[in-house]
């Protein structure tokens, strides 16, 4: 696991029930859980812990493909399979100096060499990531590279190993054979981001926003989403809102995000509305169907989101359908609502009853009936040509992209001595900023404090309990924070959990205090991930100073003379 903390995140989009007990079956039946870093995290402290410095997975994973390589460790069968573009691969890992990727992760070459034998030798592995690998400055290199040495092993659509999911409506295929999923077909006004899945990155907003001339952006609808405390340069998006001729937000609450709303419109919430996993289906371990009605009736004049958006675009005369068929059904009065548009598709897949014409087959009413169905006691293997829609069935190894990329990564400069560099930290009754205005999980120890490394406190003589500066070396603002010095963090590394400093109409959220993480965050394009415009939230390179009363500056001031 790279960068993942499941048992806090409750398995996040490895979607495995009661995954804690789940992963502790592992080491019982023989394997082994190797958790790497910057932090001793709580899923780490249960199995093999490897520290690494913030932001360096694309430097060990390229170290490891190395190793793989230069030994021989590959399957070569499985590639010649699977994939296309092997020799690539080999070729873009040969010139990996393993000594600089010892310096950049702070990881042995034995261990990391060691690491590589391993997962090549099991014999099944599977190697995961999530938010603390995907939030760097090359999240698309990480994510390619965390593929690549599943790929190489012989570990892609095998059991054990890298598996598909098994939804109850195959959502990728449908966005594929409707055109819907694209990349680069074109970009971002001021920042030149290409595309991605017909979406523009969060981190080009504000200038977005603030920019004059053609295709300026003037009017927002935001659902649910409190960019001014978690967007990055939040502060940026904070100051951009205003300008806009029109913002509307659909919202349980009122935030430091729709405080600058000319309208907000009550949303509903999971309770007071229909649920079906449209999202989360294809990442279950287990393939379940379900589907559940609201629970209560919405109160006051609170709506489902899907309800309001129509609304607005039939009193604006729009019909936000993707699909020209859409879009013309939308002009002569046909809009499906989301329900039926999803039961439609259920239907008429794979697990669909196609209106009674297939016995056992499921419909949101059998669903409804029933509860939630198995599909199967796990997902498939062997089913990668119904996931890889190149014509040959193969994975595309080889990519311009991916090579620029990496030769970026060769090209940076290396980490300096006494760097220190941010990690946002999970805390289990929290969730971005949604959660901290529920009073019974803000109690006990639910608080902000940067955990830091005694080495980094000791080198600016900070304390335990003590606050700090943190300044950003992307200039875009300072925190102060509370210090807990911990060796679950290793030196280099300082962890805060996000989602505080609220400022906006919830009292239990404003009481908690603290500081908005994401004021240190980048969002300019020389500091984000360039393929996908994605934004950089871990490995913030960050300056810690004390802040002292006093009595305290003047009694360091003893002990120095």
């Amino acid at each position: 696991m790279i960068g993942a903390n499941p048992v806090v995140s409750h398995g996040s989009m490895m979607t495995v029930g009661r995954v804690r007990e789940t992963l502790l079956e592992i080491p019982r039946r023989g394997g082994r859980v190797t958790v790497v870093d910057p932090r001793r995290s709580e899923t780490a402290r249960l199995f093999e812990h490897v520290p690494i410095r913030p932001d360096a997975d694309a430097w060990l994973l390229a170290g490891m493909l190395r190793v793989i390589f230069d030994e021989e460790l590959q399957d070569n069968e499985a590639l010649a399979r699977q994939t296309t573009g092997a020799d690539f691969l080999r070729r873009l890992v040969a010139g990996v100096d393993l000594d600089r990727v010892e310096h950049e992760t702070r990881i042995s070459i034995d261990k990391i060499a060691q690491l590589a034998r391993d997962v090549a030798n099991a014999p099944s592995a599977a190697v995961y990531g999530r938010c603390g690998a995907s939030l760097g400055a090359r999240s698309t290199l990480v994510k390619y590279l965390i593929d690549a040495v599943n790929f190489v092993t012989g570990n892609l659509d095998r059991e054990g190993g890298m598996i598909f999911g098994y939804p109850m409506i195959n959502l990728e295929k449908l966005l594929y054979r409707f055109g819907l999923t694209g990349y680069d077909r074109w970009r971002t006004r001021v920042d030149d981001f290409p595309e991605v899945i017909g979406t523009s990155p969060l981190a080009t907003l504000a200038r977005e926003i603030t920019t004059p001339g053609k295709g300026q952006l003037r009017a927002l609808i935001s659902a649910c989403s409190n960019v001014a405390n978690t967007g990055p340069a939040c502060e940026e998006i904070d100051a951009a809102l205003p300008q806009l001729d029109l913002f509307v937000s659909l919202d349980l609450y009122r935030t430091e995000t729709n405080r600058h709303a000319d309208f907000i419109l009550p949303s509903a919430h999971a309770l007071e509305r229909d649920n079906f996993p449209i999202f989360t289906q294809g990442h279950s371990y287990v393939p379940v169907a379900k589907w559940s009605e609201a629970v209560v009736h919405a109160r006051g004049e609170a709506k489902d989101d899907s309800w309001s958006l129509d609304q607005i675009c039939r009193r604006t005369r729009l019909v936000p359908s993707p699909l020209k068929v859409g879009r013309l059904l939308g002009r002569v009065g046909i809009r499906p609502k989301p329900a039926t548009m999803v039961d439609l598709l259920l239907r008429t897949g794979k697990h669909g009853d196609w209106f009674g014409l297939r016995r056992g087959g499921l419909s949101r009413r059998k669903l409804l009936a029933s509860g939630p169905l198995k599909l199967a006691d796990r997902c498939p293997t062997g089913t990668l040509q119904k996931h890889v829609f190149h014509k040959d069935g193969k994975v595309h190894l080889e990519h311009e992209i991916i090579e620029s990329e990496f030769q970026r990564m060769l090209d940076s400069p290396a980490p300096e001595v006494g760097e220190l560099r941010l990690i946002n930290q999970r805390q289990l009754r929290g969730q971005n900023s949604s959660l901290n205005n529920i009073p019974k999980l803000m109690v006990g120890d639910r608080s902000q404090r940067l955990s830091v490394n005694p080495q980094d406190a000791e080198a600016v003589e900070v304390l335990d309990g003590e606050t700090v500066e943190l300044t950003s070396q992307y200039g875009t603002g300072t925190i102060t924070v509370p210090v807990s010095t911990t060796d679950d963090v290793a030196p280099g590394a300082a962890a805060l959990p996000p989602g505080f400093g609220h400022n906006g109409g919830w009292q239990v959220a404003n009481a908690a205090g603290g500081a908005r993480y994401n004021v240190l965050t980048p969002s300019h394009r020389e500091n984000v991930d360039l393929p996908s415009g994605n934004a950089k939230l871990n490995g913030i390179k960050v300056t810690m100073r004390p802040v002292r009363n006093d009595s305290r500056s003047r009694s360091l001031g003893q002990i120095d003379a």
